[in-house]
């Protein structure tokens, strides 16, 4: 079990429609840094990366990150229970913020 990523697009639109991405694609070292977090069971107060923040969902949604759009939310399916994954999405609902798909999947 696990994933990859093969490519990220971030990004706006211009007035007309046009898709502007900020991210350097390019092959070795000239990319735009990326980074992912994980949130494994089994790390420890070692493992935390102090440059490097783990936003709660009220930080996510009222950052401005999504630009006001809706979201594409996870939950898990292994390390969680289905109980988890309706407390998640009950509490979202009831702060009003905009889900546009509910990713399920090995860890939230």
């Amino acid at each position: 079990m696990g994933y990859a990523v093969d490519e990220i697009y971030a990004g706006n639109f211009t007035a007309s429609g046009a898709f502007v991405d900020l991210i350097v694609h390019a092959v070795g070292q000239n990319q735009t840094p990326t980074f992912v977090s994980s949130i494994d069971p089994w790390h420890t107060a070692v493992d935390i990366d102090q440059r490097r923040d783990q936003t709660g969902f009220d930080l996510f949604f009222t950052s401005g990150i999504t630009n006001h759009l809706p979201a594409m939310i996870p939950v898990s399916l292994l390390y969680g229970t289905p109980e988890d994954a309706v407390a998640e999405l009950s509490y979202l609902e009831k702060r009003g913020y905009p889900i546009s798909y509910v990713e399920i999947g090995r860890r939230a």
